[in-house]
């Protein structure tokens, strides 16, 4: 008589077997996919056309300069009608404050965050799910440093 291959393992080990097999079963479509947005699926990614330049005074003030330049075909598909405006001004008190407006122009809503880069350092910042034909902001701040001279970022679009 033929046994299987988890009749032949002791008790203690099939469960084991059987949960590992679940978990790798569950891991698929995460495994499939694009997380670079850590927050949600991503569909489209859309650079954002102005790069600001941070230039500081002292520890509590700084001038900030941006300029666009287009350096590829517009974005086509859902990256189309999904748009990020990003605005960077100095607050005065040793702070950049980083407005990231993004308007849904399509007719059904998109979760979306920014992959914020500061010089080197990327962070993801959250925006949130927008329904259609609606707009989003998100502001934040962030610690004006001397070593801290360029700011850009990456619209992350999703279902």
């Amino acid at each position: 008589m033929a046994t299987s291959f988890l009749g032949s393992l002791p008790e203690y080990l099939r469960g084991r077997v059987a949960i590992s097999a679940l978990v790798g079963s569950l891991l698929i479509p995460v495994s499939t996919t694009t997380l670079r947005g850590l927050h949600h699926l991503v569909s489209c990614v859309d650079e954002i056309e102005q790069v600001f330049a941070v230039t500081a005074i002292d520890a509590k003030r700084a001038i900030v300069t941006g300029s666009s330049v287009v350096v590829r075909e517009p974005p086509t598909g859902d990256c189309a009608s999904v748009d990020m405006s990003m605005r960077v001004r100095p607050d005065g008190k040793g702070f950049i404050l980083i407005k990231m407006p993004v308007v849904n122009e399509t007719d059904r809503a998109w979760s979306t965050s920014v992959i914020l880069q500061l010089d080197s350092l990327k962070t993801s910042v959250l925006i949130g799910r927008i329904p259609a034909g609606q707009t989003a902001t998100r502001e934040v701040r962030v610690r004006l440093t001397r070593d801290l001279k360029n700011i850009t970022g990456t619209l992350v679009v999703g279902p």
